[in-house]
């Protein structure tokens, strides 16, 4: 499979290969850059490339294809699936506080309601895993 080669190669494709099966709605390249804290604009178009993952141009997001989200499930074990979730429950407790603040600043409700709307499905999922802090999944909730 074009996944194992490319880990072979560049062990970081794999991971956020499996990091994109954790996220439902996908991220977009700078949420990617900040979760890996490297550029990786590389390694997605090598997994676009392979048709391992696919980019939404209307919305800006890298996301693993439907069909391939059943392999990740099964390739991923339960340990290695909350590592990874982790990781980016990291980030979204750093860029949700970090988003409050603009709001706080400037009381634009569309930028709010535009990012936890494109991320919501995102945030829900690591909510089940419960790593997302309480202040943003509690935001989260109150904003239903």
């Amino acid at each position: 499979m074009c996944l194992e080669y490319l880990a072979d190669y560049e062990p970081d494709c794999s991971n956020i290969f499996y990091l994109l099966g954790l996220v439902p709605q996908g991220l977009g390249i700078q949420d990617l850059n900040r979760i890996c804290e490297r550029d990786v604009v590389q390694l997605i178009d090598q997994l676009v490339d392979c048709s391992l993952v696919s980019h939404d141009s209307k919305t800006e997001k890298y996301k693993i294809y439907p069909i391939i989200d059943q392999y990740v499930e099964q390739k991923v074990s339960e340990e290695q699936r909350k590592s990874l979730a982790k990781v980016v429950s990291s980030y979204y407790n750093i860029a949700i506080p970090e988003l409050l603040e603009k709001y706080a600043k400037n009381r634009d409700e569309d930028l709010i309601n535009n990012y936890l709307l494109s991320h919501e499905r995102n945030i829900k999922k690591l909510i089940k895993y419960d790593l997302v802090s309480n202040k943003s999944s509690q935001y989260l909730e109150e904003t239903k």
